[in-house]
């Protein structure tokens, strides 16, 4: 039997089908891979609660840093209120020792004349007396005008120190030249009071032994006129001597100008003195 004959058209027709079969197969076969593929991918669980070891350790390092941090503002709350507690204990102290010291000071004794009645040496020292008795001697020459002095200064409270200590502070600043800050401390009273109270006195004394009869009898110079003097000068009835002590410097040019001293170099007040031989302060 005799094979039909092929179109060369028909030919080339199923040539071109199976191509188209064979390319549409590889892409369906594509295709499923990649499906397959994507729902493999799909399917595996991903453990997003598994960090990696860095993570981890980061992690932890912060955490043990948040930890220290605390601990630190702990102690440092802690140190602030035990610092805070010892403060407010402080200030109950303080304010517990400033009532007790204010008390204390408005009843302290101060600086007396009564309380060296028993010690000649401190009497000696401070105001150039024998003792105790030899000074009340001197403050009585003084009385009973002592007890009624107009001061210098009217607004300075001096009514507060008994008239012996205000002699008592006079003669130790006479001494011993001692400033009137010490003898504010000394005698518990402001530096304005000393300085009125000394004024005040000075000007008293003078006036007062100024009316006074202090040149000894000629035999009275004698007999306590020491042996090596007597020797040497027996005529001697008075020795002339000066000296000077500071002061605060003057508001007035001419008493500046008449206290100066050039030998302290600075303002002084100037005393001419002429004591016996034996000692006795005769001419002042």
């Amino acid at each position: 039997m005799k094979r039909p004959a092929v179109d060369e058209f028909q030919i080339m027709a199923s040539e071109d089908f199976a191509a188209a079969q064979l390319g549409y197969l590889h892409e369906k076969e594509v295709s499923d891979i990649a499906t397959d593929v994507v729902i493999e991918s799909e399917t595996v669980p991903v453990d997003k609660a598994a960090p990696c070891e860095e993570s981890v350790c980061a992690e932890q390092i912060l955490t043990d840093e948040e930890h220290e941090s605390a601990g630190q503002s702990s102690s440092v709350r802690c140190v602030r209120e035990a610092r805070l507690e010892e403060e407010s204990q402080l200030n109950k102290s303080a304010c517990t020792c400033c009532e007790k010291c204010s008390a204390d000071k408005k009843t302290r004794v101060f600086m007396r004349l009564d309380d060296f009645c028993d010690d000649p040496d401190a009497i000696h020292y401070y105001t150039g007396l024998l003792n105790y008795k030899n000074c009340m001697l001197v403050l009585n020459t003084l009385c009973p005008e002592a007890y009624d002095l107009d001061l210098i200064y009217t607004h300075s409270q001096v009514v507060k120190i008994p008239v012996q200590d205000q002699f008592f502070l006079t003669m130790i600043k006479w001494r011993r030249s001692t400033p009137d800050f010490e003898l504010s401390r000394l005698f518990g009273c402001s530096t304005g009071t000393v300085s009125n109270v000394f004024m005040t006195w000075i000007y008293f004394m003078a006036e007062m032994w100024s009316m006074q009869h202090t040149w000894p009898e000629e035999d009275l110079i004698e007999y306590f006129m020491p042996a090596a003097f007597k020797e040497k000068h027996s005529a001697t009835r008075v020795i002339v001597d000066g000296t000077e002590f500071g002061i605060a410097k003057p508001n007035n040019a001419r008493s500046q100008q008449a206290s100066f001293s050039h030998y302290k170099n600075r303002c002084t007040l100037k005393g001419l003195l002429g004591p016996t031989p034996g000692g006795l302060l005769s001419f002042c």
